[in-house]
């Protein structure tokens, strides 16, 4: 009720586009946040098993809260949030396709009740971090009209004793005022109630990306993006493409947990070619199957401007192992293969290359095609320029 009476206030001071309208049953306005709420269902154990009968009638609605009153004031406040956390897992389960929304309550009373109320919205907001669970969090900006009891010292006979809950908002009481919210009060709730939904509903999918780029880092590419609000969904599936057109996926990177004021992602894509201009994109993949696509952006990796030999990878091998090597020019290469006493085994190149990179295969055979046992072998890079040689170990 205090968060339709603020959403009132603020459609009455504003107009458009902050239109809303409140009933016991669903209105139906164009272009108009509409409210179903219901007065009747205050305690969880009435207002939980309407939910199903109530998005039967109203398939329309895509958002469900519920609103705490003073029930987490009893010592088995843990015991009521796992009944409250379970009941939102269910639906969620049951409806995925609706954004359930966990809200916090008051923390309005000078004992052991307040105690018990503070506790229960502490462990709310650490499950909801946790989780990745959008969170109304209502009892940081409430406060009772009268300013002597929002702020208070737990009594000595009580489980925190000693313990100050604070009042968030000295502003938004009246020192001898009736009842235990104000109209201030109230359009203030209407107002985070107002962000809470732009940012949580204004796409299909439950991510909002801040940035995504990808640079050239060394011998790879770096690819990073920031999300500016995510919450309960799978993560993402990095796709790189040449062309722009055919995209295959490189890796899938799981959703931060306790993710929803956003977060920062980082892959070093290794198996880039240089010379070569890559597209990058995010597929982010919501829990209920639905996903959205962000990008591409764009990156070229320079052609080599020094000669270079890399580690063979994988390293130990036991069937195949690939060598990679870069040339800053045309030149005649030679690429060999050498047992640990510098014995030939295996001419894998031998003749002209362009300048670019390379990688060639080596199946641990001989140039007989002899299999060969397992031992320590080395790869040489030679140049009219340039002479390297790195070691590897085969493993049968």
């Amino acid at each position: 009720m205090q968060i339709t009476i603020g959403l009132q206030v603020i459609q009455q001071n504003v107009g458009a586009p902050y239109l809303v309208a409140a009933d016991w049953s669903l209105p139906s306005a164009a272009n108009t946040l509409c409210i179903r709420d219901r007065t009747d269902t205050w305690a969880p154990e009435d207002f939980f098993p309407t939910v199903p009968d109530a998005l039967a009638k109203n398939p329309e609605i895509n958002t469900v809260m519920y609103m705490w009153c003073g029930q987490p004031e009893t010592a088995e406040w843990q015991a009521l949030l796992q009944d409250y956390i379970g009941r939102m897992n269910a639906l969620e389960q049951q409806y995925p396709k609706v954004l359930f929304i966990y809200a916090t309550g008051n923390a309005q009373q000078t004992d052991c009740s307040g105690d018990s109320r503070n506790q229960f919205n502490i462990a709310l907001r650490e499950y909801c971090r946790s989780q990745g669970k959008p969170l109304f969090d209502f009892g940081d900006i409430d406060a009772w009209s009268n300013g002597e009891m929002a702020t208070y010292v737990v009594p000595n006979w009580c489980v925190h004793a000693g313990q100050s809950i604070p009042k968030e908002h000295p502003n938004y009481y009246e020192p001898n005022g009736p009842g235990h919210t104000t109209l201030a009060s109230c359009e203030n709730k209407g107002k985070a109630f107002w962000w809470l939904l732009a940012n949580l509903i204004d796409t299909n999918t439950p991510v909002k990306l801040a940035s995504f780029k990808a640079e050239v880092r060394g011998e790879g590419v770096q690819i990073s993006w920031r999300t500016e609000l995510e919450w309960d969904h799978l993560g993402f599936s990095l796709e790189r493409s040449e062309d722009g057109q055919a995209f295959t996926e490189i890796d899938f990177i799981p959703a931060v947990r306790g993710g929803s004021s956003g977060q920062g992602y980082s892959y070093r894509d290794a198996k880039v070619k240089q010379g070569v201009h890559y597209f990058y994109r995010l597929k982010e993949i919501g829990r209920d199957g639905r996903f959205e696509y962000y990008g591409p952006v764009q990156v070229t990796v320079p052609l080599p401007n020094r000669f270079g030999l890399l580690n063979a990878y994988p390293n130990p091998f036991n069937q195949s192992t690939c060598i990679a090597y870069s040339l800053p020019a045309d030149v005649k290469v030679q690429l060999d293969i050498v047992d640990a006493g510098g014995a030939h085994v295996r001419r894998l190149e031998n003749g002209w290359r362009s300048r670019g990179a390379y990688e060639v295969s080596w199946d641990g055979c001989d140039d007989s095609g002899i299999v060969l046992s397992s031992g320590v072998f080395l790869v040489l890079l030679t140049t009219d320029q340039f002479r390297d040689m790195r070691k590897m170990v085969l493993m049968r």
